[in-house]
């Protein structure tokens, strides 16, 4: 028996390797969310078989006079060290479907549109000559408007770990001796305006990081500048990748 009582440690040390190997995959399932189990996969496959991970998402809410952009997948690899932006994903598609399940958004799909940016979620509010959110011209709210950012407020006040930017937009008009007038200040009194009321309605402020207005810079994609439809104020969720 001399020098032949040793074999069977290292078959043993074979077993209790392939054990625990069986015991960090069992584990790894049971804690890892499905978009991370198919991250860990793919990064296991060869490099022309690695795909997108999250599809792009339009934005759920017909608008037909706006169409939804699709969140960039440029340059996009899988593996472990991209699990944060899969995270960042997943926030932004529950954070969509939340808004889209939303009573006062469902139920007044003319006043808004709502889409998934690189920057996180978007949320158009629209000030329609027939139904408008301000008065003409002024920085004032309607009695429509006022409802409208109301309930939207309580939206808000529901997801205090998101914070959120307000971007004001408008039309581009000409004064009376066809010269053009300047749109900034309206834009940005009124996205002023709109923080002031969401605060009102119990909003933290500190959810609200930024307070800007474009004038008529930023019209809606395949719309000229002077659309009433680019009147509004867009309300830009951030969610960090």
């Amino acid at each position: 028996m001399a020098g032949g009582g040793g074999s069977w440690k290292v078959a043993y040390a074979d077993f209790t390797t392939a054990m625990m190997a069986l015991f960090m995959c069992l584990w790894l399932m049971a804690t890892s969310t499905p978009d991370e189990l198919r991250a860990i996969s793919n990064y296991f496959k060869p490099s022309s078989a690695k795909k997108t991970l999250l599809p792009a998402h339009d934005g759920l809410l017909p608008n037909p006079s706006v169409q939804s952009s699709k969140l960039p997948q440029q340059g996009e690899q899988a593996g472990p060290k991209n699990l944060d932006v899969i995270r960042a994903r997943n926030v932004k598609k529950e954070l969509l479907e939340l808004l889209e399940k939303d009573p006062t958004i469902q139920n007044n799909k003319n006043f808004f549109e709502v889409k998934m940016t690189p920057e996180g979620v978007k949320i158009s509010i629209f000030n329609k000559p027939e139904t408008p959110l301000f008065e003409d011209e002024k920085v004032a709210l309607t009695k429509q408007g006022e409802w409208l950012l109301g309930n939207l407020a309580y939206t808000f006040d529901r997801l205090p770990q998101h914070k959120f930017e307000i971007q004001g937009h408008t039309h581009a008009q000409v004064d009376e001796n066809g010269l053009k007038m300047d749109s900034w200040k309206l834009s940005a009194d009124r996205a002023t305006l709109t923080r002031a009321f969401f605060i009102k309605q119990n909003v933290l402020p500190d959810q609200i990081t930024e307070v800007s207005g474009y004038g008529d810079t930023q019209p809606l994609k395949d719309q000229n500048r002077e659309n009433r439809l680019n009147d509004r104020v867009d309300l830009l969720i951030k969610v960090g990748s």
